[in-house]
């Protein structure tokens, strides 16, 4: 059915964006270290499906691994 699978879409969209923010916020708590995306996007990703009530059997898996454009404009904290 059509409504099931746009229902799911925009469930596997609105999961998406959770740990979008999550991993932002954890990103900026830490600091806003370089080059560990995957850490927080994984460590968002079990704190949403926690709260959710998801486990990884019932998840979307194909919710994209962060692409580093989360951090995109933030300061340089090389100086450069």
């Amino acid at each position: 059915m059509h409504v099931e699978k746009n229902t799911k879409s925009n469930a596997a969209a609105v999961r998406e964006e959770m740990i979008r923010q999550r991993a932002y916020e954890i990103w900026e708590g830490e600091g806003n270290p370089k080059g560990r995306e995957s850490e927080h996007w994984d460590q968002a990703a079990r704190e949403v499906d926690g709260a959710l009530g998801d486990t990884p059997e019932n998840t979307d898996s194909n919710t994209p691994e962060p692409t580093g454009q989360d951090n995109a404009g933030e300061a340089d904290d090389t100086g450069a």
